[in-house]
């Protein structure tokens, strides 16, 4: 299997806001396995990115069910992780929905990993 860069990119056309990026999920990547914390935590983490430079924040959803409907979290645009505790053993999926000072938002796409 091979890999390259992944590049975004949109039409500027003649919109005066745009649509955040999607979050690019940095970890746990999709399909992988995870070891838990010591306080049975793991670390999900992603980057966000705006041409308008305006995002104010993210929903983290998280459940053992696909499409995930737990509402994590919602942290302001400064914050790219979060910790969540998990149960041994057991496949959670999760996604990042990015809003921005519009209302514009974008969602990440669903992402699953099995915390160890």
């Amino acid at each position: 299997t091979s890999s390259s860069t992944v590049w975004q990119f949109f039409n500027a056309g003649s919109q005066i806001t745009h649509t955040p990026f999607p979050a690019q999920i940095v970890g746990p990547l999709s399909g992988t396995s995870v070891v838990r914390d010591i306080n049975q935590e793991i670390t999900l983490e992603w980057l966000g990115a705006d041409v308008d430079d305006d995002i104010v924040g993210y929903e983290i959803f998280v459940d053992t069910v696909s499409p995930p409907l737990v509402l994590a979290a919602s942290p302001a645009a400064t914050v790219s992780s979060i910790k969540i505790n998990t149960n041994s053993d057991t496949v959670y999926f999760w996604k990042v929905i990015t809003r921005d000072n519009e209302g514009n938002s974008s969602d990440s796409g669903i992402y699953s990993f099995r915390a160890l």
